[in-house]
């Protein structure tokens, strides 16, 4: 890492920590650091990846916490810091994060974007996995989607298993009300 790329990580580090302890401000220095990264001149791969990752650990830290909120932001930031210019091995990792909390629209794009590729079958099952276990709500579109996602994903058993389980969810959910 260079002197200057080592001062940009360091700055980097301080905006993205204050998600951690102020919505609004975090909001504020999240900001900050898309202005950087994508206005600056001669961010690099190594920059971007630990923008990426540094939003990734507040994300884990957050998830371990149950804050839904923060959560979500840091994962989202991180989705878009991604999208500036991070590894493929960075990008894995936020596609993976991406699906185990559910997003399948923006794991499908980042998937897809940045690394050149559909979702694998691990992704999809991640995705209707966090689907099924939210329960906050139900929705047939996104029922639609994740049935197309597994049948051109997974094998035929295994999409079907997935079938059965979104019927069952909504049957569930259906009676709860």
């Amino acid at each position: 890492m260079t002197p200057r790329e080592e001062v940009l990580c360091s700055t980097l580090a301080i905006l993205i920590d204050e998600m951690e302890y102020n919505i609004v401000e975090g909001t504020k220095c999240a900001a900050a650091v898309s202005t950087i990264l994508e206005k600056g001149s001669g961010i690099g791969t190594t920059v971007v990846n630990f923008a990426t990752e540094r939003y990734l650990m507040l994300y884990t830290k957050g998830r371990k916490l149950n804050h839904l909120f923060r959560n979500s932001d840091a994962l989202r930031m991180a989705i878009k810091t991604a999208g500036l210019g991070a590894s493929k091995a960075t990008a894995e990792r936020v596609v993976r994060e991406a699906a185990k909390f559910g997003w399948n629209i923006a794991a499908q794009n980042l998937a897809k974007l940045i690394l050149g590729r559909d979702l694998n079958a691990q992704e999809v099952t991640w995705l209707v996995d966090a689907y099924i276990e939210d329960r906050a709500c139900q929705s047939d579109e996104t029922e639609r989607e994740l049935v197309l996602l597994a049948r051109k994903h997974l094998s035929k058993e295994k999409a079907t298993l997935v079938e059965k389980r979104l019927e069952e969810f909504k049957k569930e959910f259906q009676d709860s009300d």
